[in-house]
């Protein structure tokens, strides 16, 4: 069964089940974005950044 995870309704729904013990849920191994793009979030949010004083900013 497929479902959109981010629809609170069919969210609850899935809780629903996997409180009641009768199916056993196994989630989907592929994700919905792409891996590489996914690498270079991953890359700048571990980079320190760049300070740009705000004087600076419209240089």
């Amino acid at each position: 069964m497929k479902y959109n995870a981010r629809n609170s309704i069919a969210a609850s729904l899935i809780e629903a089940i996997k409180k009641s013990g009768v199916f056993t849920i196994e989630a989907e191994k592929q994700s919905p974005y792409d891996k590489e793009f996914v690498k270079k979030i991953e890359r700048s949010a571990a980079s320190e950044g760049k300070v740009i004083k705000t004087e600076d900013l419209w240089k």
